[in-house]
């Protein structure tokens, strides 16, 4: 549809006296066609269609993109937790073996997970020394290694002397068995 031909074709259907009174205005029209010269409308019509759809799937694609995002955040974070966890099982299975004192594990934990060294390939490495560093420097927090000790822990001296338990037809009797155990006990 040429719409400079259906303006000159109105223009010529108008009797004389309005031709001439809006002509002004018909050539402004006109000139604001001008680009639109040649504008298939069907295809005008497909082409804002076709935007509509494609807002439309810009909007998913987005909606998608944020989602890609949220689980790539997610998978980040899970990785970090098993990483930790990870760190978490060596650290404390490292203070078992260096026979760390039950009521010090969970003091000496974040000193160990912050020496923990993770290497490229994701295994847990322990820095060579560690645990002998960690013994000299707290000395009282491990058992001892020969397993030779009194019992006591570091710094606690024994003040008293064995206490003398009589034996009747060879039954000890009047003793603590922890005092036993302890070597705070003598057998007369």
């Amino acid at each position: 549809m040429d719409f400079k031909k259906a303006l000159a074709d109105l223009s010529k259907a108008l009797p004389d006296e309005q031709q001439q009174a809006i002509a002004a205005q018909l050539d402004a029209l006109g000139q604001a066609l001008e680009p639109y010269a040649g504008l298939d409308p069907q295809a005008a019509r497909d082409a804002i269609a076709a935007q509509a759809t494609r807002v439309a799937s810009d909007q998913q694609t987005q909606a998608i993109a944020a989602e890609r995002d949220t689980f790539r955040q997610q998978l980040a974070d899970t990785q970090t937790e098993a990483l930790n966890a990870k760190k978490e099982v060596q650290a404390v299975r490292g203070l078992v073996a260096a026979g760390v004192r039950p009521e010090y594990e969970e003091l000496l934990l974040p000193r160990v997970l912050n020496g923990l060294e993770v290497n490229d390939d994701g295994a847990i490495a322990v820095p060579e020394g560690m645990w002998d560093s960690l013994k000299t420097s707290y000395p009282a927090m491990f058992h001892a290694d020969d397993a030779a000790g009194t019992g006591t822990t570091t710094g606690e001296t024994s003040t008293t002397a064995p206490a003398a338990v009589p034996v009747t037809n060879g039954i000890i009797s009047g003793a603590d068995p922890g005092a036993v155990l302890a070597g705070g006990v003598s057998v007369q």
